[in-house]
């Protein structure tokens, strides 16, 4: 399976909107080499900078400019590394920081993923480096993790207490991240110590109780997107089989009404867009590896629903407060309105992720999952998708040149029962395949074009034994502004309304400020 082509693809519309606000975000002061080997104060060695590099990377791949700073932040960091070749303190033999583990998977990826775009080296070199010095000394020491119940931490997770062998984080279960860029690095390089080495810590991870210990919602998804990427190498079904189960847990015990994250399992302290970007990110590869639709429901929803209103109207990502057991009305968490040490970052690879899930090719045929503005080259065809949805039923699809072959496009549930289609150029069969439009292509022309109503309808939904009502237009949840404002918006808020979050947003300061999702069911049985 491949996905969209970054390099022979132009993006606009929404989608593209916001990728150059994070990226603009990215290149503010405290992501420049002047400052960026000084921000991170809180313990997380190479958290800061391994997520800005990987932020940079990916942005400067979809959009095709080059990032301002990258270049000399790259150059600038052998200078803060320690002897050993990472950052942070030189740890000793038979120890582990579980939080320095944590940071440098972050560094690890961005590295390889610089590596790999610049084909550098230099580069390559720190990354074996730093997997020789920092990673593979933990063997065996993952066997005895402690997965206890630990103390409450604040939004950017402290070191509490030393237990065999490890320096422990109040983000629990921290250390599993790494799984993350320990798997990709083994794709690449089938290091056969790495391979024991994430094993061992696959093992020790499936055994955790997720809820019992208040494992951090972020780590836990890190680490399974690693746990999938390893069944990817080994075709070994457990792998698969545990991130089913472990994800249907997230999905039970650690998801909020509008399919953000809690913090932490059974914790709804705050949402936290690093996980709502690695939740997109295993949704998305479930249905890839399963063919299981809701997972690409899901992954829609979250999307919509969940990293689209945590995004800043200054491009970053923010947290949110947790919709369900404990409120009703959605609205910012205001002293971390912008969790601009990791969350920024991060959502930029989500938003980039949704661009590469557009278009997918698979057996010779050509699948389009999500609705974007995107024009791109498929071998010799030229696609071009246009569209207003989420805000109103309609797009097309337009190709030309190329060789015959199937162009799927999947179409919400939704939409099946007002769906309307004609194929403009009569040249070209299509047939309605469950949830997909299925086109056969001659390699010619075609013009597709799609409309379908998008209506409001009425869920019934229960937390805590509690009941209520929540509303949806399409895929996006819909509700009343608070503070007197009347009609109603969706959470995730198209393009034309997103100038309006600035003032939306300078209004979150005050605790009655929201979007109320949850509407108490009333007279109901």
């Amino acid at each position: 399976m491949r996905r969209l082509d970054w390099e022979v693809s132009t993006l606009s519309g929404e989608l593209g909107y916001r990728i150059l606000k994070n990226y603009c975000r990215l290149e503010s002061d405290i992501y420049r080499p002047g400052k960026i080997f000084q921000m991170e104060q809180n313990g997380w060695p190479g958290d800061w900078e391994g997520r800005t590099i990987l932020a940079l990377v990916l942005h400067g791949q979809v959009t095709k400019r080059e990032p301002a700073f990258l270049k000399e932040i790259i150059e600038q960091l052998p200078k803060v590394m320690n002897a050993s070749g990472y950052m942070g303190d030189v740890v000793r033999e038979q120890e582990a920081n579980e939080q320095q583990l944590s940071g440098h998977n972050w560094l690890l990826r961005g590295l390889m993923a610089y590596a790999g775009w610049k084909k550098d080296e230099n580069v390559w070199h720190m990354v074996v480096t730093l997997v020789e010095a920092l990673y593979k000394p933990t063997l065996k020491l993952y066997d005895s993790y402690p997965t206890e119940i630990r103390g409450e931490g604040g939004a950017c997770g402290s070191i509490g207490k030393v237990q065999n062998g490890w320096q422990l984080s109040t983000d629990t279960g921290c250390a599993f991240i790494c799984i993350d860029g320990l798997a990709e690095y083994y794709q690449v390089t089938k290091d056969p110590d790495v391979e024991l080495l994430l094993r061992e810590m696959c093992r020790n991870f499936w055994k955790i109780d997720f809820i019992g210990t208040s494992m951090q919602t972020h780590a836990t998804l890190s680490a399974l997107r690693g746990v999938l990427r390893f069944f990817e190498i080994t075709g070994e079904i457990q792998f698969l089989e545990q991130a089913i189960r472990i994800f249907g847990l997230y999905q039970q015990f650690g998801m909020t009404a509008n399919y953000a994250n809690q913090n932490w399992f059974g914790k709804p302290a705050w949402t936290e867009p690093c996980a709502i970007v690695d939740s997109y990110m295993v949704a998305m590869k479930l249905y890839q590896l399963t063919g299981e639709l809701s997972y690409l429901e899901l992954a829609h929803r979250i999307y919509y629903n969940a990293l689209c209103f945590a995004q800043r109207y200054n491009g970053g990502f923010g947290c949110d407060v947790c919709t369900g057991k404990t409120e009703e009305v959605l609205k910012t968490k205001t002293d971390i309105f912008e969790a601009y040490w990791c969350c920024t970052m991060r959502g930029a690879e989500g938003l980039t992720e949704v661009v590469s899930d557009t278009v997918w090719q698979k057996d010779g045929d050509v699948i389009i999952l999500n609705q974007n503005n995107i024009w791109t080259n498929i071998g010799e065809m030229r696609l071009e998708l246009k569209t207003e949805y989420p805000q109103k039923g309609n797009f097309k699809v337009l190709a030309c040149g190329g060789v015959p072959c199937s162009i799927k496009v999947y179409i919400p549930q939704f939409a099946l029962e007002s769906l309307c289609f004609r194929e403009n150029t009569g040249e070209n069969n299509i047939v309605l395949n469950g949830n997909f439009l299925q086109i056969s292509y001659e390699g010619i022309s075609m013009e597709l074009t799609v409309e379908f109503e998008i209506p409001l309808r009425e869920e019934s939904v229960e937390y805590d034994g509690k009941k209520y009502l929540r509303y949806w237009r399409g895929e996006q949840i819909v509700g009343c502004l608070e503070e007197g404002i009347e009609g109603q918006i969706a959470a995730g808020m198209p393009t034309e309304t997103l100038d309006k979050m600035i003032d939306m947003k300078g209004r979150a300061e005050s605790e009655e400020y929201g979007i109320r999702i949850l509407f108490p069911e009333r007279g109901r049985a």
